[in-house]
């Protein structure tokens, strides 16, 4: 049996006439519905952009059959190919069997939860966790870790190392410290040292790259009380 792009490189460069002597070649087709008509399904290869495959169905037990089918659907067909055409391009079979391999509804999920998990990711990525939950967000503190990490520690091998073991083992940690007002105030006490030269070396590569950025002195002060550092 052919595929869609086996019979479109065999008939390549060919004239009609040659092309003719392909009707009724069995052919199996993978794509995307994208209409459903009385007599014709449209339908799109999702893999790789292909031309567009129309094909005609007939028979009361097909027709019954496509009744639970909706654009959007993914499908894999058996049909007979008629011909094609060049304005616009297009292949024309006979629908001979017909599965579905995925509802529309099923892809949106999927594509949603996909899209959620992303976010996720980069939100947890942009997070600093144990200060996070020693803190809360939004924090001065929690900015600087995270500047620290983004200006300094990731511009070195050995920083970014330190950045990837930080964020496989912390999570652990920050639900620990977040569960105790106690626990909460000590890893302050303890991360205060940290911020504190997290902070002199910011305005130490601040004053060596010049303007790009502005200094955490001066976030302190636009800021205000939104980023209030509280180390106790």
């Amino acid at each position: 049996m052919k595929t869609l792009d086996g019979l479109v490189k065999e008939m390549a460069g060919k004239t009609h006439l040659q092309q003719a002597e392909f009707a009724g070649a069995e052919v199996q087709l993978e794509g995307e519905l994208t209409q459903i008509t009385t007599d014709y399904l449209a339908c799109v290869q999702t893999e790789s952009p292909g031309p567009l495959m129309l094909v005609r169905h007939e028979g009361e037990l097909l027709k019954r059959q496509l009744l639970e089918y909706s654009v959007g659907d993914g499908v894999r067909m058996t049909t007979r190919f008629i011909a094609m055409t060049s304005d616009p391009d297009s292949y024309h079979f006979n629908l001979v069997s017909i599965v579905r391999l995925y509802t529309s509804e099923a892809k949106d999920k999927e594509k949603r939860e996909a899209e959620e998990k992303r976010e996720a990711e980069e939100k947890s990525k942009s997070s600093c966790f144990v200060a996070t939950a020693a803190y809360g967000s939004p924090n001065l503190a929690v900015w600087i870790l995270l500047e620290y990490r983004d200006r300094i520690l990731t511009r070195a091998l050995m920083g970014r190392m330190a950045v990837r073991f930080y964020y496989a083992m912390s999570p652990p940690f920050a639900r620990f410290i977040a569960t105790s007002s106690w626990r909460r105030r000590l890893a302050r006490l303890l991360l205060g040292p940290v911020i504190f030269v997290a902070r002199r070396q910011l305005d130490a590569h601040q004053s060596v790259s010049g303007c790009n950025g502005r200094s955490t002195k001066s976030l302190d002060a636009s800021r205000g009380s939104v980023f209030r550092m509280k180390l106790l």
